[in-house]
């Protein structure tokens, strides 16, 4: 199995509030980052 990390930035010109989290979040940039699997 092959895995990889995509890391891409994202800007927010609002404050936002994430499912799951309780607090809101303020705009501005922030690095997410996911990761792959798949079958070779």
């Amino acid at each position: 199995m092959l895995s990889g990390t995509t890391t891409s930035v994202v800007t927010f010109l609002h404050p936002f509030v994430i499912a799951g989290y309780t607090e809101e979040l303020p705009g501005g940039e922030y690095k997410v980052m996911q990761s792959d699997s798949f079958a070779a």
